[in-house]
């Protein structure tokens, strides 16, 4: 009993792909590593004078978050606390009855205001 000889598949078009790939790749490489020289339009200048440098003015937009509990503000941002109101104080005054010796109380709680 002899045994078949199994095929196999053509190597040939996964090769020329790979060879493909890797001359693209080489290019790329190539065309990074080579200073070309790029036309550049000369103004004549005068010996005397220095070229002019305008400044310019970078205009920065200020952007607010608001922080929900327990969260903190990234590292350099500058924290704005927020106007909270002014907690209310109330003192309620506790009657003890005159019978007992014990002497009176005063309870104080604070609200938030919200």
């Amino acid at each position: 009993m002899t045994r078949a000889t199994r095929e196999r598949p053509d190597s040939r078009p996964a090769r020329l792909m790979m060879g493909a790939g890797a001359l693209a790749a080489v290019t790329v490489i190539g065309a990074g590593l080579v200073d070309y020289p790029m036309a550049v339009a000369e103004q004549p200048a005068a010996p005397d004078q220095a070229p002019v440098v305008k400044p310019t003015q970078v205009k920065r937009e200020v952007r607010y978050v608001r922080l929900k509990p327990g969260q903190k503000a990234p590292k350099g941002a500058k924290v704005i606390r927020e106007a909270a109101p002014t907690p209310r104080v109330v003192v309620r005054r506790v009657v003890v009855p005159q019978t007992s010796r014990s002497t009176r109380t005063v309870a104080r709680t604070r609200q938030s205001g919200r």
